[in-house]
């Protein structure tokens, strides 16, 4: 049998016994039976015959060798020598791996005295046994230690030809700890899949229920002006519009979570925004609990939005101080790290490079094990009723994936919880460009207003027709290209949502732009970011309002498109070669 026959017979022998018992080590069992029998085996059987060449007979001792090589268990071949010794005759390149030390220095020595605890063991007497007898011996789970070895060991032996013995040999702790990365990374795979499912929900939600804030809001403010601020009218109007304020920053942190905030990411300090932080935190942390920072001096910039990092550490601290009822610490840390291969091995989800590193740290009551796998979920908090929304911890986590971080969560109950959120770092500054504050200015223009909801277009209406503008409405994308067409290029501006049944408001834009290149456009949604507004419509966009906004705002932006109309282009392209540059 030539070389080729004899690995193809082998593999296939062994494919099949594998797939019969279902059984992980048979298969380095059955190789050996039949490559260390050949080779080991050989010179003591008949002479071959004359016409076997020298050739054919080395190829075969080469693949024999190189099939028990290959063999994925640790395997040992004892010579049996009088007065009942094994002598090491032999060890694959796995058994070198698994017992961690030099196996050629070994050959020669006896099993006892290579394993000095093998005979209390019981291990010797069971091997000598099969050469005796020629039964197979197995063995599951042998906790074994001595001075150079240790581990839990699955065990098959074998008897081959010539008083021979065959070990295979598997450290079951190794395959334990495999198994249990495996497992770790898998559960972290489902729950960020559950994690982003959730986050399309609550993303919705909260764009359905800003809708509803707008009008609320819209129509409250627009009813106060018509009042003096010291009739009683002016206060409970006041009174709605800091109620839905107060809604509106749910719905804020909801939309932080589902990753649809508005975003204004610019180069920073995060020690910077760490100070500033501690500034409110002084004054409504109990005075119990106490702060300890450590701020790197050499920390690298970082590419965020500072409305949101503020948000994130605030939130934190606060959830640090609530868990700290009697009193405690919250460590503050901030320091230069580098996301490596083997962190992204245990981590799904991180990716390697350079991040700055936020860890918050507290000394309180930490998270039961049941719970840390929900503590971003949003709504799910262990406060009592009336004292959390359960918001802050789903804000935190969406706030750090819109910045394409990464963060993790270390706790044992009673001995505290630790955040660490990884930012990536920011290789080049870039400048940030700012607004200045517009008063608010009448104005005798035509706009068009395009929205599904009927109750936010006449709010819209109302409010631009008092300040002097001309305004037309439309309920959809297919209407606003008609009634574009219909005016003859007489529209100035048009406010335009983005998500509307039917055409859509992505696509009734590029229809706006290719009927007239010159169209100035405001994005109006509660939907999406900045950012994301100008991935998808490029440079072209004038300008973008996010819902709930106020009536001053809306028409402050407005007026500042309208005086200037090619200021639009230019800060669009501005941001987008800011963000370009940063990457």
């Amino acid at each position: 049998m030539n070389s080729l026959m004899l690995k193809a017979l082998i593999v296939i022998i062994t494919l099949l016994v594998a797939v019969l018992t279902d059984n992980l080590l048979l298969p380095s069992v059955l190789i050996s039976g039949l490559a260390i029998g050949y080779l080991f085996g050989k010179k003591y059987k008949a002479p071959l015959t004359q016409q076997k060449s020298e050739v054919t007979q080395n190829e075969s001792d080469q693949s024999s060798t190189e099939i028990i090589n290959a063999i994925t268990s640790g395997l040992f071949i004892f010579q049996y020598k009088e007065n009942d010794q094994l002598i090491l005759i032999y060890g694959n390149p796995e058994a070198e791996n698994i017992v961690g030390w030099n196996v050629k220095g070994m050959i020669g020595k006896e099993f006892n005295t290579i394993w000095p605890k093998a005979k209390e063991t019981g291990i010797t007497d069971s091997f000598l046994n099969v050469i005796r007898t020629g039964e197979y011996y197995e063995t599951e789970d042998l906790y074994y230690k001595d001075h150079k070895a240790e581990g839990i060991f699955r065990l098959k032996a074998f008897k081959l030809s010539k008083q021979q013995l065959g070990v295979t040999f598997e450290n079951i702790i190794a395959q334990k700890r495999t198994k249990k990365e495996r497992d770790h990374l898998e559960a972290q795979l489902r729950q960020s899949q559950k994690m982003e499912a959730i986050g399309t929900l609550a993303g919705g939600i909260a764009h359905d229920f800003n809708n509803i804030l707008q009008t609320i809001t819209g129509f409250a403010e627009y009813m106060q002006m018509d009042k003096e601020a010291d009739e009683p009218d002016y206060k409970n109007l006041n009174e709605i519009i800091t109620s839905a304020d107060r809604a509106k920053e749910l719905i804020r942190q909801l939309m932080f979570f589902s990753r649809k905030a508005e975003t204004k990411k610019a180069p920073w300090k995060i020690n910077f925004e760490i100070e500033q932080a501690m500034r409110l935190l002084d004054k409504t942390i109990p005075k119990m609990v106490k702060f300890e920072t450590h701020l790197d001096k050499g920390i690298w910039d970082v590419n965020v939005d500072p409305v949101q990092m503020e948000q994130m550490i605030l939130n934190l601290c606060s959830n640090a101080s609530d868990a700290m009822p009697g009193g405690g610490k919250i460590i503050i840390k901030t320091e230069n790290a580098v996301i490596d291969e083997n962190f992204t091995k245990l981590n799904a989800g991180s990716l390697r490079g350079d991040y700055v590193l936020l860890s918050i740290e507290d000394t309180g009551q930490g998270i039961d094990e049941k719970n840390i796998n929900k503590i971003y979920e949003p709504f799910f908090t262990t406060k009592k009723v009336g004292q959390g929304t359960g918001l802050g911890l789903a804000s935190v986590y969406g706030i750090t994936k819109n910045h394409n971080g990464y963060i993790t969560c270390e706790s044992k109950l009673d001995q505290g919880t630790k955040f660490k959120i990884y930012l990536p770092a920011l290789k080049h500054s870039t400048e940030v460009i700012k607004k200045e504050k517009v008063e608010i200015q009448k104005g005798t223009e035509t706009i068009l207003v395009v929205d599904d909801e009927q109750s936010i277009r006449k709010m819209a209406s109302d409010t631009l027709k008092r300040f002097g503008y001309q305004v037309l409405l439309s309920s959809s994308g297919e209407e606003a290209i008609d009634l574009y067409k219909e005016a003859n290029f007489g529209i100035d501006l048009v406010l335009l949502d983005i998500n509307m049944p039917g055409m859509g408001g992505f696509e009734c834009y590029k229809k706006l732009k290719k009927l007239d290149s010159n169209a100035i456009v405001v994005i109006a949604s509660g939907y999406l970011d900045q950012d994301e507004v100008q991935e998808n419509l490029g440079a072209g966009v004038a300008g973008y309002i996010h819902k709930p906004y106020k009536l001053t705002e809306l028409l402050n932006t407005i007026r500042e498109f309208l005086n200037y109309p090619d200021m639009s282009d230019k800060t669009m392209n501005q941001k987008q070669e800011s963000k370009t540059n940063a990457i």
